[in-house]
């Protein structure tokens, strides 16, 4: 049992390791409402991209952002792949299995593989899960983006983070989720969506995010 005169420095310590944690997740704090769509070019290595009809008002509850798009991208061939961006200060929305706000299924496995790849001087950390359902098969690549860096693990991301967050630095994450259904591509679904997720993440890391 803790005696009476170590609660008030226990407690102090406690709320010294939350600082982070409400500083960075719970303050709301504005984004350009669309930077995002500025930045992601309609037509992307051959393909069209066209907005959606996904409802505003969910979005915005699920990943708490007025700053995103989602668009459906068809090549000369006819395949189509869709691609939903968003940008928020608050990344918690991105960082826990993104697929559940955005597609709107349930799926009976879930297969998550991360791949490192590099490109120039920079290594870029890409998600890639195949969704099995009753409906089909998903096949998803995204990135997330916090600046510039690129996270694969986000609670190692944060944990190294830390001393930064205590003082208060904030950056912008962004998530970069591009699907296909295999229906719509049936034999080359997850090329489909290579050919168009890399132009797509080079948009953001040549501007900025």
């Amino acid at each position: 049992m803790l005696s009476p005169r170590y609660a008030l420095p226990v407690l102090a310590v406690f709320a010294l390791a939350l600082l982070p944690t409400v500083w960075n997740f719970y303050r709301c704090l504005p984004v350009s409402k669309d930077h995002v769509t500025i930045t992601l070019h309609k037509s992307l290595a051959g393909w069209d991209g066209k907005c959606t009809d996904r409802k505003a008002r969910r979005i915005e509850r699920i990943f708490r952002t007025t700053d995103w798009v989602e668009r459906v991208y068809t090549d000369k061939s006819g395949r189509k792949v869709t691609l939903f961006a968003a940008r928020s200060y608050d990344g918690r929305p991105f960082i826990h299995m993104p697929e559940r706000g955005i597609l709107r299924t349930d799926w009976i496995k879930r297969t998550h593989k991360l791949r490192i790849l590099k490109k120039g001087l920079d290594l870029v950390k890409v998600h890639s899960v195949r969704l099995s359902g009753k409906k089909g098969n998903v096949w998803v690549s995204y990135i997330l983006l916090c600046g510039q860096e690129t996270i694969g693990n986000p609670y190692l991301f944060l944990l190294r983070r830390f001393p930064r967050l205590l003082l208060g630095e904030r950056e912008p994450f962004t998530l970069i989720f591009v699907y296909c259904r295999e229906e719509e591509n049936p034999e080359n679904a997850e090329q489909a969506i290579e050919s168009l997720f890399f132009p797509a993440v080079d948009c953001f890391l040549n501007k900025g995010s």
